[in-house]
């Protein structure tokens, strides 16, 4: 969807992983797992909305818009995606367990 629009956020192993989504099983007929992938794209794109709408990553939104260059030319569901990115990157590199994050 998001190579369609890039309005639309990136699912991917990732999001999957942050949003502790149920795995896709490979031996589902075809029926059951685009339903499945549906459900899952559904949730996704909602769950943007409401951060969107709620301002829920806002100290994080601004600091990415201080740190990166040309922010302002990045969307908005695009800084999500790359922030999450980085979030679970952080995550399995060890960084709440190295105190190079925290929970707040």
């Amino acid at each position: 969807m998001h190579t369609i629009n890039q309005e639309y956020p990136i699912y991917d192993k990732r999001i999957v992983e942050f949003y502790f989504l149920p795995q896709i099983q490979q031996k589902w007929d075809k029926s059951k797992k685009m339903a499945e992938y549906k459900k899952d794209y559904e949730f996704i794109f909602e769950e943007y909305k409401r951060i969107i709408d709620n301002n829920l990553l806002m100290k994080v939104m601004n600091e990415f818009n201080n740190r990166i260059k040309n922010a302002n030319q990045i969307g908005t569901v695009k800084k999500i995606d790359f922030i999450i990115w980085k979030f679970t990157s952080l995550l399995k590199e060890g960084a709440i367990r190295s105190k190079k994050m925290e929970y707040a």
